[in-house]
């Protein structure tokens, strides 16, 4: 036997001697000993708690009588207002109607006899200005007589008169008797409310006398019927101030409704005394002999009382209990307590004998439990031989001592940093560390694990042969069984190729991929990365969408490869930047500018194409030509342009240059500004509302508000004609103000989501983020609003414009990201906004069955939304191919006129939803869950 086992059986048996004496004194000696005394102690607490039970039940009776009593004048004031209104009501609108005054009388004494108060002891009657009787309900042969004369004698006619002429509005007041026949000098409880149509007063009242006594009947009628305690036998009982009873609640008929007192028991005359007296001395309890009303023969027991007085009525209200009833329910306690008591000592007995055999089998179960605890800890050990394998096969392991020492370095560490064991062993961990990476970071490093916090962040590593590598780094502080710190663990991804992934996908962004210029989104960066004075030349397929129906997509693409081929051979230097902005325009950025030239060789790009036609794949010769604008401008050049090469649109002309000067300019801006605020005026922005559908279902998953202007015919006007030139104005936010407010109160009425258009300008200013939230609130649709955020790339004030985005998102509020992928949307912000939604760009959705380079960048978007926990939207889903793609590459929502165009808020239905091909989206479902986007 090892010594272990030899222990843990002294163990036992000492533990099961020391069980076995408390077991015999806890439950055989203790309760034999303690039964008397515990029946005595038990005993007086149950009776001490009856007291207290009779005690309770009196005073909260006391205190509810007290508090009706208070609220008994409010009652009756509330009452008497409603039935002067009623009266006044009565005769104001009689009097309407053109009925004399008879008449109205007549009908008023009629009207008070069917009214549930006629029976209620309450009166009322009506005055002139003269303060004369024109009717009493009670005294009808005072009409015609005057208040003052009817009560001379009483000093308080004329205070009342008073209060009755100068009353404006319902008023209470005291009101002596009226009666001079049988004076009677309690006072009434009145309201007075004046009657405009007649010059009249109502007055309401009623006898304090009456409320007095209706109060006392009420209170004496619930104390007769409360019962508690055992089988509900506790009942009340209440005494005049003589010791009179006014009420037993034991009896059948416990009160006499004229509040006399009832008949008394022979020989309790001096008991009820000794209670009024007890009451009045403030003792409260009191023993003494009464008839038990539960027995049969008349027979007197002791029986113990609380009783307590009501001082403004002289009332003593008290209640009791008998105590042979008392006794005989303590019986079955004491019994109980007897039962309970050697019920102990026999379980003592049974414990007793069990203990050995328990004990014994005790010692078996930890024999057996400290083997299996001896196999877990090794089953323990493999496991963490496991998970160390695992950790050092996914992850760059390393430990260091306090001082930042290193002590243990994984393969995968120093495969990727170069090193070998040897030359890493005892050197300090700052051997990876870049110059480039701020000391500050280290400092806050160390401050936070040598407070034992873990410390994550990303940092860039130098190896042995001086490349970089950037990991993302937990550090955690290992401790002893103290507690205390005593190496550090640091676990690393190696995250360089993710990085340079990204960086190849914002690559792909600032290039077109079909003629492989600059995007759109390129060409804003560089206007922006170098400040000053550019020329830009935009140039745009006159007819593209024509030739692009008629030859079909793949000669649309081949021409648009051909002309920017010629593009880059004509402005060839290398202060030209060459750009695709869209479908058939390009551009070229010309820095510094060189005015003369860039227009001669504009034209040279002009005249080229009308003499050298495009040869396509199927041998067909095709004619295009351009129309251009140019624009010499420090700031808004891209704006600049694109209006040059509108005019040029606008007056077929090939080229116009951009002046501030130009009437066409200055007549568009004039005219758009003064139809919108014309319009603006008229009501006539308005929201037209495009569904957003569940490409899984077919439901509408919300609606999206766009701006459109109705003209004086009623005709929409798109927004593209006067936008541009709207947001160069401070008007521009009171268009966004009106969209807001309309989409808020149409949505109030509909169950629908919304979502609204906000530029980023508009999340700049304070006064439209406050209109928004206030609306929303007020319409009861902030948790069914969504915001899209348009214009990305115009963030100037980054912080600000974050600190808005989560004040939304903080009300309830998601957000989605408009237009992504057009090639101007910032991917920079795209996770730091941590939006709900990605909208995928029309013009790639357009495109997608048309070219491999968009489809695998959908693809790209997608996934990578998806990762980052965002849904995705597809915009210009246009027929059932588009959506089919959509499909496969894993857009959720679509919205499109294959759904639905945009509609005015009176053609939107309830509860829509589409009917989309099933058998195609279950499919394209199940490859998708193949490819592994969780659904």
């Amino acid at each position: 036997m090892r010594p272990i086992t030899r222990l843990n059986l002294l163990a036992i048996l000492a533990t099961s001697s020391f069980l076995a004496i408390s077991l015999s004194y806890v439950f055989i000696f203790l309760p034999l000993q303690n039964y008397q005394n515990q029946l005595q102690e038990y005993h007086d607490t149950q009776l001490s708690a009856r007291k207290e039970q009779i005690t309770q039940e009196v005073r909260n009776r006391i205190k509810a009588l007290h508090d009706k009593r208070r609220e008994l004048p409010r009652q009756t004031s509330r009452m008497l207002r409603y039935r002067a209104g009623i009266i006044a009501g009565f005769i104001d609108l009689q009097f309407r109607q053109g009925l004399n005054e008879d008449e109205i009388l007549t009908a008023l004494t009629s009207l008070a006899r069917l009214t549930p108060w006629a029976e209620e002891n309450s009166e009322y009657f009506i005055l002139d200005q003269k303060t004369r009787f024109r009717l009493h309900s009670r005294y009808p042969e005072l009409k015609g007589q005057n208040l003052q004369s009817c009560m001379e004698s009483n000093p308080l006619t004329k205070n009342l008169v008073e209060q009755i002429l100068s009353c404006t509005g319902v008023h209470e007041c005291r009101l002596p008797c009226l009666d001079c026949r049988q004076p009677d000098q309690s006072e009434h409880l009145a309201v007075v409310c004046p009657i405009a149509a007649a010059d009249w007063f109502v007055v309401t009242y009623k006898s304090a006398d009456i409320i007095e006594q209706e109060l006392q009947r009420q209170t004496l009628r619930e104390l007769a019927e409360k019962r508690f305690g055992e089988m509900n036998s506790g009942y009340f009982f209440v005494l005049d101030r003589e010791g009179r009873p006014l009420m037993r609640g034991v009896l059948d008929q416990p009160f006499n409704h004229d509040l006399s007192p009832l008949p008394i028991n022979p020989g309790m005359e001096k008991t009820a005394r000794q209670l009024v007296d007890c009451a009045a001395s403030g003792k409260g309890i009191c023993f003494y002999r009464h008839p038990n009303p539960n027995k049969t023969d008349l027979y007197y027991e002791d029986k113990v009382a609380y009783v307590e007085l009501f001082p403004p009525w002289q009332w003593t209200i008290g209640t009791g209990l008998y105590i042979s009833e008392f006794e005989q329910s303590f019986a079955a306690q004491k019994q109980k307590l007897k039962n309970t008591t050697w019920q102990n000592a026999r379980l003592g007995l049974l414990l007793l004998g069990l203990n050995l055999l328990f004990n014994l089998l005790v010692f078996l179960l930890t024999t057996r439990h400290i083997k299996q605890l001896e196999n877990n800890s090794r089953h323990h050990l493999r496991e963490l031989e496991q998970y160390k394998t695992i950790l050092d096969l996914s992850c760059l392991v390393s430990k260091s001592d306090l001082e930042g020492n290193i002590t243990y370095a994984n393969q995968a560490l120093l495969k990727v940093s170069g090193y070998s064991w040897e030359e890493i062993n005892g050197r300090p961990h700052n051997i990876f560390r870049h110059p480039s990476v701020p000391k500050a970071v280290f400092k806050n490093l160390w401050e936070t694990i040598e407070q034992g916090k873990v410390w994550r962040g990303t940092g860039k590593n130098r190896s042995k042969h001086g490349s970089a590598y950037i990991t993302d780094i937990v550090i955690a502080p290992l401790r002893d069984e103290r507690g205390r710190i005593v190496e550090y663990l640091a676990a690393r991804h190696d995250i360089t190729e993710l990085l340079e992934s990204r960086e190849k996908l914002k690559l792909a962004f600032a290039t077109d991929n079909l003629t492989s210029l600059g995007s759109r989104y390129k060409l804003l960066q560089n206007i922006a990365d170098h400040p000053g004075n550019k020329e830009l030349m935009l140039f745009d397929i006159n007819g593209f969408h024509d030739l692009n129906h008629d030859l079909g997509n793949a000669a649309a693409d081949q021409i648009l490869k051909w002309v920017a081929e010629q593009l880059v051979n004509i402005f060839h230097e290398k202060h030209y930047q060459h750009y695709r902005l869209q479908a058939d325009t390009f551009a070229v950025l010309s820095d510094p500018p060189a005015t003369d030239k860039n227009l001669e060789r504009s034209y040279h790009f002009l005249d080229f194409f009308t003499k050298h036609p495009c040869q396509t794949a199927s041998s067909k010769t095709i004619y295009i030509s351009f129309c251009c604008g140019l624009a010499l401008a420090d700031k808004n050049l891209l704006c600049c342009a694109d209006i040059a090469l509108k005019k040029a649109k606008k007056a077929n002309t090939a080229l116009v240059r951009y002046s501030i000067e130009l009437d066409n300019e200055h007549l568009s801006r004039s005219y758009w500004l003064n139809e919108v605020l014309q319009a603006l005026r008229d009501q006539r922005l308005v929201p037209y509302y495009q569904p957003i559908v569940d490409l899984r279902s077919g439901a509408v998953l919300k609606y999206e508000a766009l701006m459109r202007l109705l003209d004086e015919k009623g005709r929409a006007v798109p927004p593209h004609e006067f936008l541009p030139i709207m947001k160069q104005t401070h008007h521009y936010a009171y268009m966004t103000m009106t969209i807001i407010d309309q989409a808020c109160a149409c949505f109030q009425q509909r169950r629908d989501a919304v979502s609204i258009n906000l530029s980023v300008d508009d999340l700049l200013r304070p006064e439209t983020v406050a209109l928004l939230l206030t609306t929303a609130r007020q319409k009861d649709i902030i948790k069914r609003l969504t915001i899209e955020i348009v214009e990305t790339e115009n963030i100037q004030n980054y912080e600000n414009a974050m600190q808005a985005l989560d004040l939304l998102r903080q009300e309830g509020i998601t957000i989605a990201i408009d237009d992504f992928g057009s090639g101007y949307a910032n991917f920079t912000y795209l996770t730091e906004m941590r939006a709900d939604y990605i909208k995928l760009d029309g013009s790639l959705v357009r495109q997608v069955n048309n070219s491999p380079q968009i489809r695998e960048l959908l693809a790209s978007i997608i996934n990578f939304a998806h990762q980052s926990q965002m849904l995705v939207i597809a915009e210009f889903v246009s027929s059932r191919e588009i959506l089919k793609t959509m499909l496969e590459l894993g857009a959720d929502y679509g919205q499109g006129y294959l759904f639905s165009p945009a509609l005015p808020e009176n053609q939107l239905a309830d509860q829509q939803r589409y009917d989309l091909d099933l058998s195609e989206r279950r499919g394209a479902s199940i490859e998708v869950a193949k490819n592994g986007r969780p659904r």
